[in-house]
């Protein structure tokens, strides 16, 4: 038996398979678009389920397809970025991006995950959606205390992406400056410097910092605000 659903004169094939049968998920270009999405949607959350891993990316890749009508599929599609195959996981990050401030609260749920990998797509998802992740901010801030430095290094960079209302993450963005990580640092760094004169009032101590790396950071940092906010920039620089 196989399920066909249609989106976009596409249709995607999700198939069924007996015992034994190894038949990969086909698309099929020109045909009528189907007039109520609804029940596809249904389907296609359920092929997510698959116990075939190019099912359940077909199955993401056609619901990102669909755009914001199939916002139902978040919560599935939330789960799927779990999955144990990365071409699943990275098709539902992406379908889930598409969907805009919609799938932040579900990214910002994946922050939490026990995999380091979900973690950091949530962040890198987060990063790409910029001032959308706004109500993210406090998950991302949270998660600047992550115990992955590529995770770190990502959260640092999503809430440089979301701008001024990320302003609330400056306190702890100043104690990431003295991170372990050198491109953490570097990420905090990066951000701070877009902050403006808040974030180099909170940065100033750190340049009596022990550690010539993070006095270092802060002066180059303070640097960047100092040409930025003389030139009535705002915003994350391209190179702090």
């Amino acid at each position: 038996m196989r399920l066909v659903v249609m989106w976009l004169g596409v249709v995607v094939v999700v198939a069924s398979v007996g015992r034994g049968q190894t038949p990969a998920p086909t698309v099929a270009a020109n045909h009528e678009v189907a007039p109520d999405f609804a029940p596809a949607i249904v389907a296609l959350v359920k092929a997510l389920h698959d116990e075939r891993a190019g099912v359940r990316e077909a199955a993401a890749l056609a619901l990102g397809r669909m755009g914001p009508q199939a916002k139902a599929a978040i919560p599935a599609l939330v789960d799927a970025v779990r999955d144990r195959d990365s071409a699943v996981r990275g098709e539902a990050a992406r379908t889930l991006a598409g969907m805009g401030e919609a799938a932040v609260p579900g990214f910002a749920e994946l922050l939490r995950d026990g995999n380091k990998e979900v973690r950091r797509i949530a962040a890198v998802a987060l990063r790409f959606l910029g001032p959308q992740s706004a109500a993210a901010v406090p998950a991302l801030t949270a998660s600047l205390g992550d115990e992955n430095a590529a995770v770190r290094e990502a959260v640092a960079e999503a809430l440089g992406r979301v701008g001024p209302q990320a302003k609330t993450a400056i306190p702890l963005l100043t104690n990431t400056l003295r991170d372990r990580d050198a491109y953490v640092r570097s990420a905090a760094a990066h951000t701070l410097a877009g902050m403006g004169p808040e974030a180099a009032q909170a940065m100033a101590p750190l340049l009596a910092d022990p550690d010539p790396r993070v006095r270092e950071l802060v002066a180059r940092t303070l640097r960047a605000i100092g040409i930025l906010t003389s030139a009535g920039i705002s915003g994350t620089p391209t190179n702090p």
